[in-house]
């Protein structure tokens, strides 16, 4: 099983960011455990295998790019005990199974897909949901742009 651990290094970071904007702003802190995930169509490893190198973090919320399309994201969520999940429309560039997905131990509300705009591979989007953690609510975005200079993409 080869899973490259780089696109965790995005998922560490909005973990130290969800932690902060939920601890900075109430006496209450709570921890709110989220990553990002690259799964480059899955052309690699299983959804099960990916579940079971998700498994120790012990996340609240997970942003898949370049997901497969169909119940790729709810195996992964097995795996994990986290049952709820939302696949969007938009295969990246039209490519086989290059969606945005997000995986949640919450329920997902108000979810929706943004189109995407610009130079770079199009059809683009982000996905959205809204979850509620101890009675707070949070809007997660799951996205993936492509090259990002200055003239040269969607960001």
């Amino acid at each position: 099983m080869q899973i490259s651990h780089n696109s965790f290094i995005v998922g560490a970071f909005l973990f130290g960011l969800g932690f902060c904007l939920a601890g900075c702003a109430t006496d209450n802190p709570i921890a709110v455990r989220v990553a990002s995930y690259n799964v480059e169509f899955s052309k690699s490893v299983t959804p099960e295998q990916i579940g079971e190198m998700f498994r120790p973090y012990k996340l609240d919320l997970i942003g898949f790019d370049e997901a497969p399309d169909g119940d790729w994201t709810d195996r992964v969520g097995k795996v994990l005990g986290m049952t709820h999940s939302y696949v969007g429309k938009i295969s990246s560039a039209n490519h086989k199974d290059k969606y945005k997905t997000i995986l949640s131990r919450t329920p997902l509300e108000q979810t929706e897909e943004y189109t995407m705009q610009g130079h770079g591979w199009n059809p683009a989007s982000t996905v959205r949901a809204v979850t509620q953690i101890d009675g707070i609510p949070i809007a997660f975005y799951s996205l993936h742009i492509c090259a990002s200079g200055k003239d040269n993409g969607h960001a």
